[in-house]
């Protein structure tokens, strides 16, 4: 059986950490990596563009739109 991962975060936090604080956040998700990796449990993954480059598809009555950029207005992006 295989997991997905999916990450969440507010890209603008990242704007407002310190240097050590980017660097603890830093630390804890290779530290966490590393676990994966050990453990045999990771298979891979790779980064996302950000939201200013997505495309949002939906349906509705029948009708399929596409629409650049994310759909829902949120603070949060998925990596």
């Amino acid at each position: 059986m295989q997991y997905l991962f999916l990450l969440y975060s507010d890209p603008s936090g990242w704007a407002t950490m310190t240097p050590d604080q980017r660097q603890t956040a830093m630390g804890a998700y290779m530290d966490y990596s590393a676990a994966l990796v050990a453990a045999g449990a990771y298979v891979g993954g790779n980064q996302l563009h950000g939201a200013s480059a997505a495309t949002t598809l939906s349906l509705s009555d029948g009708t399929r739109r596409v629409q650049d950029g994310p759909f829902a207005a949120s603070k949060e992006e998925l990596g």
